[in-house]
């Protein structure tokens, strides 16, 4: 689990340090504070370097782009995962962990090309572009002995992704948001579930929006993988028809029972569900990330779902955080229990 973190040079970070986390962190902040970026810092710690992940549209954002275009993929990909666009700069994503010990990933570009491939090398000699190519250096190490080296290569707007050296990852993750849900992703997960037989406390939790609930099929019966929901009806029906919040609460729980043992990343936790319903909400999620040993970062706007946390768990069970971006100055305040107590009290600022 992790204890801290410390980023510095990533997106809006100049330097921002997390000092305590909790299994479950709730982090709030006014728009463009840099909510998402601390999820994209630390899905890309979480990788252990994996190149692949550069391009990720978690990390990228689905920026469209035309790749035909000169110095697309540094403009467009690179540069604005560098705080102010400066890209020489390091970036750098440290935390402590209660198993691997100090843990960092860095970031950095490098125009020497000495550490590249003799093909990409030879590729890059026989390329007009050769002068203005370069390569983003990817590090990570843990305390705990893995160490991880790749690289990618921008070459005349095309990547070439390159493992130099790896040994392991630390833990799983899962970065999900409801503005990127995959149904059949989704219900392809939850058809491991239902073959291990973990599949009960998804639909439990699934009751809370519907309690007519009987059961939930994954099946490709319509020609690719759907859930369907057993309400009493003659016929099941799409999950999807349920609504958001069934959808939504889905995802979330399938994706945390799918990464026990790791990290669960979740974009405006709210989105979707009823106030009513928070704290129960929070209930089912407490269970399950205690069952699947699963620590959990959530982001929201939403002062309602932060009030809900305090309801429904034991304050030593969560940390609320808000993060502070001005004038170039990041800040993280963490809410304690005596201090999200007072901060409830008095209106704590969410927005």
């Amino acid at each position: 689990m992790l204890k801290s973190a410390h980023i510095r040079n990533y997106r809006i970070f100049r330097d921002l340090e997390i000092p305590e986390l909790r299994r479950i962190n709730l982090f709030t902040g006014s728009n463009n504070s840099g909510k998402t970026s601390l999820l994209e810092a630390l899905f890309l710690l979480s990788r252990a370097a994996n190149p692949n992940d550069l391009m990720n549209s978690r990390i990228v954002r689905e920026i469209p782009f035309d790749p035909s275009t000169a110095n697309v993929v540094q403009n467009t990909l690179w540069k604005p995962l560098f705080s102010g666009l400066d890209n020489s700069n390091r970036i750098e994503i440290c935390v402590k962990d209660t198993e691997h010990g100090d843990m960092k990933l860095a970031l950095y570009l490098d125009r020497s090309n000495v550490t590249l491939s003799p093909s990409i090398i030879s590729q890059l000699k026989d390329n007009s572009n050769y002068e203005s190519s370069y390569e983003v250096l990817i590090e990570f190490n843990t305390e705990s002995g893995i160490s991880n080296q790749s690289s990618v290569v921008e070459l005349d707007g095309s990547v070439h992704g390159q493992k130099k050296k790896t040994n392991g990852i630390p833990y799983s993750s899962t970065f999900v948001s409801i503005t990127r849900m995959n149904g059949s992703s989704i219900a392809e997960k939850f058809g491991t579930l239902e073959m291990r037989k973990q599949e009960q406390p998804v639909v439990s939790a699934l009751k809370l929006f519907e309690p007519n609930l009987r059961s939930i099929r994954n099946t490709s019966a319509t020609g690719q993988a759907m859930l369907w929901a057993d309400i009493g009806l003659d016929e099941f029906l799409p999950l999807a028809m349920l609504g958001d919040g069934m959808g939504w609460m889905a995802q979330m729980m399938v994706s945390l029972f799918t990464v026990r043992d790791g990290l669960l990343l979740i974009d405006e936790f709210d989105a979707g569900i009823h106030h009513s319903l928070y704290p129960k909400v929070w209930k089912a999620i407490n269970e399950a990330s205690i069952s699947a040993n699963v620590q959990i970062i959530a982001t929201t706007h939403n002062y309602e779902c932060i009030s809900a946390i305090g309801e429904a768990l034991d304050l030593d069970e969560f940390r609320i955080h808000r993060i502070e971006s001005t004038a170039g100055r990041n800040r993280c305040v963490t809410y304690g229990a005596e201090a999200f107590s007072g901060a409830m009290m008095h209106g704590i600022d969410v927005r």
